[in-house]
């Protein structure tokens, strides 16, 4: 009866709540945490807890997987003998929201994170466990569990109360290539990032002593890390004659400026001539004077022999040195020349290079590339590119080591971009940046016969087999090398000569736990160029050896066994097993086939044609290949794990988002639709009831159940979640009253962030929206929908953009949006849902109405 009068006041409150709900904003509805309390006796033999959170992992693509054969660990360990929850979801669908919801049991309107940037951002965290008594997961089990975390956190840089925290930043998986925090210092592990996250967890559990464990492991390898190239538009047709054959870009001392040296070729007089152009530019994106011809090769590289000219680079070791480079073949006999050019003294001869035979690199394909970058600490990296329009382009790299002045052993480049495979090759460069371990490289190309092109892509210099301590250290010396002289220019990327966007406070190269810092110009190098929300898709892409990059350099890991699927360049798959979603009513069509609100132009169709002669599509395809590459060795870590775990341990398995793969014609998250905001929950451990269970549940769910677990009153005011505890549908007990509706919200990004806020910023494509997510029986009638509200600020409920209602038994893939003006019942329940929290959530997600006539 009390419940039913709390109800009924809630109903009341939302008729005025309806029209004045976020009138302030978030910051203006700080609430007070209640006094501390009792909240039960601990359980001392409490289970331990093995939570999985994994990246970006949708339901379907899991599913096709496992169904494939090919997940035997994540099938046989988790999901035979599991409770499978068929209708879990997320209540805000991306990374940090989704993260904090589940460590806190709170919706985002109530722990304050609503997106992975802006002041609404990560660090909002921090200030949610600053500004309140009341904790989190790890604070609330520390009288009965060790504690550990390993992986993705993305929430802030505190994390009180884990007593082992190794969180783990950067998506680019290879050794070195990546970074964590062990003991409170930055260290770049020497593994890759899934057998190092792997290896973290499994010592964990090692050191829990007497104490049961409760570890949280967070991989990345969904997320796929790909480079992107971006054509640079108007750089390339410039007043210079002949065929470009290669490139170089140096920064230039007198202008603090850039300049750039090209070679080409004229065949007008019917044998090769060499000619040699330069340019200057104070900024590298504009304001490039004309190409001025500096000479021929008899003027410019006399006595430097007959051979082809296949390469060309600048060095500058100092402001007033300039070391030449010249690399020239003939048949398989490559020769190198260098000459320095140094500030008011005579130039000096072309000498033939020594250790020729070493620059050539590896492989035995023409020469069609050379370039050099040397960093401010001393390190030197070499690169060259092998190959022909017709055969294809591989890159080699090796380094030289400041301290000792050895050079690597060449390797083969994974980050080669496959842009450069679309017409010929005529120019590679490597231009330094600010910061000691990155590089731009800036690609010229001929897709036709008389059209040339600039391509720049960014790209991490990797520490693989690199001195970080002074001395040349075998793998196993490396694996520990810390690295704490060194700015992260992983986050921070910068060019001398280029402003690109006001400073921002980022936190990035403080002691952990220390306050924000704004560090100057920057620009984010996590780019998500997935398909986007707002597709703009430029087929521009190029995976970082997708299925290869998580190796444990073991012959039976699986990895990279889906490349066999695909055709020759790696984009179609010959197997409609790991084929794009074509089947689905949603695929390739926007929703209810109008134009999206959020859009000035029509989504483009996947067929549309892109750079390269391929179609949106393609590039679609080869993201979910890869993604599905990354969880064949995501398999192997996860058995490895639960194989350490033991016993007596409730293993949990969940996604922090869903993903959209070519549905609506998207490819992200963020969005209410099903693909998006529906993720895997498996739970299986002592006493569990292995079936599938339909009831509506969420990650919210998650905190509460292991607070019961824990013998913790998890309805206890201290807590105030605003989930409810799975226990009794886990150990099939019989449950009352359950959940009729979910509450789903979206903020767009509040304040200054780091970049553009553009029509094409895939963090601003989509608008403020709160969701309704309804399941149940009412009036004798089911109910399986989803009602939307888009707002220009969700603060103003009056400024509704548009509403969608879809009828998911009728309409599964969300085609037909059934609403074509507010719909008041749904509104006002939006709206209280909106306000409330704790109990106040609990009481209004028992709310549900029947199907609304339309």
């Amino acid at each position: 009866m009390a419940k039913l009068k709390g109800l009924a006041r809630l109903l009341v409150a939302g008729i005025s709540l309806a029209a004045a709900f976020m009138a302030t904003t978030r910051q203006g509805k700080k609430k007070t945490a209640p006094k501390l309390e009792s909240t039960g006796v601990a359980d001392p033999n409490a289970p331990n807890v093995l939570l999985f959170v994994i990246d970006d992992l949708d339901v379907e693509t899991l599913q096709r997987l496992v169904a494939a054969g090919k997940l035997p660990n994540i099938k046989s360990k988790i999901i035979d003998g599991s409770v499978n929850f068929t209708n879990a979801f997320v209540p805000t669908s991306i990374c940090s929201p989704s993260r904090a919801s589940l460590l806190t049991g709170k919706f985002s309107h109530n722990h304050g994170v609503w997106h992975v940037v802006g002041e609404e951002g990560p660090e909002q965290f921090d200030d949610h466990l600053a500004a309140t008594n009341n904790g989190y997961l790890p604070t609330w089990l520390s009288s009965v569990y060790y504690r550990a975390f390993i992986g993705k956190y993305h929430l802030g840089s505190k994390h009180p109360e884990w007593d082992y925290y190794r969180p783990v930043d950067g998506y680019d998986p290879r050794p070195g290539m990546y970074r964590s925090i062990e003991n409170g210092v930055r260290a770049w592990p020497n593994v890759y990032q899934t057998k190092y996250i792997g290896d973290s967890a499994k010592q964990a559990i090692a050191q829990r002593g007497n104490k049961p464990f409760f570890l949280l492991v967070a991989p990345t390898p969904i997320h796929v890390n790909l480079s992107g190239w971006r054509q640079r538009t108007g750089q390339a047709q410039a007043s210079f004659t002949g065929t470009p054959v290669d490139l170089a870009q140096f920064p230039n001392a007198q202008t603090n400026g850039w300049r750039q040296h090209l070679v080409t070729v004229d065949f007008a007089s019917g044998s090769p001539v060499y000619l040699w152009w330069s340019r200057d530019s104070q900024q590298r994106d504009s304001g490039w004077g004309g190409w001025t011809n500096t000479g021929n090769v008899a003027g410019i590289a006399p006595n430097t022999g007959s051979g082809a000219v296949v390469g060309w680079n600048v060095l500058v070791p100092s402001s007033d040195v300039r070391r030449q480079q010249l690399v020239r073949q003939t048949g398989a006999r490559v020769e190198f020349y260098a000459r320095d050019i140094v500030t008011n003294q005579p130039i000096q001869p072309w000498v033939l290079t020594a250790d020729e035979s070493a620059l050539a690199g590896t492989g035995s394909l023409p020469i069609t590339g050379w370039s050099a970058v040397i960093f401010p600490s001393g390190l030197i990296r070499q690169q060259v590119v092998r190959g022909s329009e017709t055969q294809g382009y591989v890159s080699y790299v090796r380094h030289r080591i400041p301290s000792t002045g050895q050079f690597t052993a060449w390797r083969f480049d994974p980050d080669w971009g496959e842009t450069v495979t679309f017409g010929r090759l005529c120019g590679f460069a490597l231009v330094p940046t600010e910061g000691a371990r990155f590089v731009i490289k800036l690609i010229l190309r001929r897709p036709g016969a008389a059209t040339f092109e600039w391509w720049e892509s960014g790209e991490l210099v990797d520490f693989q087999e690199l001195a970080i301590t002074g001395t040349v250290l075998d793998e196993a010396g490396l694996e520990g090398a810390v690295i704490d002289e060194l700015l992260d220019e992983g986050d921070q990327y910068r060019d001398p000569a280029m402003k690109y966007s006001p400073a921002s406070p980022i936190n990035r190269d403080k002691p952990v736990g220390a306050g924000a810092a704004a560090i100057g110009q920057g620009i984010v190098s996590e780019v998500h160029p997935y398909f986007l929300l707002r597709p703009y898709a430029e087929g521009n892409w190029s995976p970082i050896a997708p299925g290869q990059t998580y190796d444990y350099g073991s012959a039976g890991l699986p990895a990279g066994s889906l490349r066999a699927n695909r055709d020759p360049n790696g984009f179609l798959p010959l197997s409609a097993t790991f084929d794009l979603p074509r089947g689905k009513a949603s695929f390739n069509r926007q929703i209810d086939n109008s134009i999206p609100f959020y859009s000035p132009a029509a989504w483009p169709d996947l067929n549309d044609p892109v750079q390269g002669n391929r179609r949106q599509e393609d590039y679609l395809g080869r993201l979910l290949l890869d993604r599905m590459e990354q969880l064949l060795t995501l398999d192997r870590m996860v058995g490895e794990v639960v194989d350490a775990a033991g016993p007596n341990t409730l293993i949990i398995f969940t996604s922090d988002n869903g993903h959209l793969i070519g549905e609506h014609r998207l490819s992200n998250k963020m969005t209410p639709q099903e693909e998006s905001v529906r993720v895997p929950l498996y739970i299986r451990g002592p006493n569990t009831v292995a079936r599938q269970i339909p009831n509506l549940v969420a990650n919210i769910d998650i905190a509460p159940t292991l607070l019961d677990y824990t013998g913790l009153s998890w309805q206890n005011p201290v807590f105030n979640v605003d989930g409810r505890s799975l226990r009794n549908l886990i150990e099939g007990r019989p449950v009352r009253n359950w959940r009729r509706s979910l509450l789903v919200e979206h903020h767009q990004p509040r304040g200054a962030v780091i970049g553009d806020r553009s029509s094409t910023d895939w963090r601003y494509g989509l608008p403020d929206y709160l969701a309704l997510r309804q399941m149940h029986t009412t009036a004798g009638q089911a109910v399986n929908d989803i009602y939307v509200q888009y707002y220009v600020d969700v603060a103003e409920p009056t400024a509704v953009i548009d509403n969608e209602l879809y009828r998911l038994e009728s309409d599964p893939h969300q085609t037909t949006n059934l609403a074509t003006a507010p719909i008041p019942e749904l509104a006002q329940m939006l709206h209280i849902f909106y306000a409330s929290s704790g109990e106040g959530s609990r009481v209004a997600d028992m709310q549900g109405q029947p199907p609304i006539v339309v």
